[in-house]
Order: structure tokens, then sequence, then C-alpha cells
């Protein structure tokens, strides 16, 4: 949401603590349009991060939602792999080193 938010904010504004406010407003309330209240305050920091760094660097601001997605990809993307490696069978290496030596002494 923050990125939807941000990303075009950013490619007409600059990064400003009214422009903070009102994205802070508008994730809020789009957050309880879609019945998510409890993902307002994770739409509110990733918001702030957002443009607290564009305001620090305020020369291609408009990436900084990008990149703010890139690194939710990327986190998702390490937690689906880290719970499908902790649901695999105990003793599934073994098995897999095992394969190529058989029949060797």
């Amino acid at each position: 949401m923050s990125f939807m938010l941000c990303l075009p904010y950013l490619w007409f504004f600059p990064a400003t603590p009214i422009g903070m406010a009102v994205l802070l407003s508008a994730g809020t309330i789009v957050m309880v349009l879609l019945g998510r209240r409890d993902d307002i305050i994770m739409t509110a920091i990733t918001t702030i991060v957002v443009t607290v760094i564009a305001v620090i660097d305020p020369h291609d601001a408009w990436h900084q939602p990008l990149l703010r997605l890139i690194d939710t990809m990327v986190g998702i993307g390490i937690g689906v792999a880290c719970k499908w490696l902790s649901s695999l069978p105990a003793g599934w290496h073994q098995k897999s080193m095992n394969v190529g030596t058989a029949g060797r002494s």
C-alpha cells in the first residue's frame, strides 16, 4: 500500500512533513476501507521510512518506494524458503547425499 501511495506522490511532489501527513492519512483511510485495520501500522511505518529518506536525499526520491518494494519481495522470498526448508522431513539431506554413493565400498 505504501508503494502505491508514495510512488505517485514522489513523482510529482517533493517529500515534506505535510506530504507525509497526507500520505499517512490516505494510507490509514484506504486500509480501513479495505478492512485491514491490523495493517495500518505497517503501512504507516513504511510510508514514514520512504518519506524520511526522500527528505534526507531528495535527488531521485521516487526510487525509495521501488527499493522498499524490492526489500519486501526479497523478505517474502526468504520467509517462504525458510518455511519450505523447515517443513522438509527429518534426514532428507542424508538421503540425498547417499544417492550417488550406492554400490561403492
